[in-house]
């Protein structure tokens, strides 16, 4: 647990998902649906995103979780949720790394996937939340 683990956790868990929500959401699919309707923008950006990862096995579930990216900040038209997810994501894989589970890909996928799902049923139940108290807060005031 050292400078590796600290470099490696800041580099994989913060920055990338920072960054990379930046570009591929904030700018690269905000550019693209300007100038393409919605659908083609939000494949383009997630294939895209996939292409910059290297191995197949990493494009393909980078596309996929590029997809859903795409479509969590058209809702939320926010990257918040967007880089929260991310981390999440790359912590589980981070983490099953360093802790040096003996798992081959699909199963760290699978893991991390179903952690980010739960992350994000938790970030909808907390928007939901937010905004039944600003509802309420505004039926107090009239």
């Amino acid at each position: 647990m050292g400078s590796d683990f600290v470099i490696g956790f800041f580099a994989i868990v913060i920055l990338a998902p920072l960054v990379e929500e930046v570009i591929f959401r904030a700018l690269m699919y905000t550019h693209l649906r300007k100038v393409m309707p919605t659908a083609l923008a939000v494949l383009v950006s997630a294939v895209i995103f996939g292409l910059c990862h290297g191995q197949i096995i990493w494009i393909i579930y980078a596309t996929i979780i590029g997809l859903i990216f795409n479509v969590i900040f058209i809702r939320y038209k926010s990257i918040i949720a967007n880089v929260l997810l991310h981390s999440v994501f790359n912590l589980t894989s981070f983490a099953l790394y360093f802790i040096n589970v003996e798992l081959s890909l699909l199963p760290v996928l699978l893991i991390s996937g179903i952690i980010m799902v739960l992350s994000f049923v938790w970030i909808i139940i907390q928007t939901k939340i937010e905004e039944m108290k600003r509802e309420n807060a505004e039926c107090i005031d009239e």
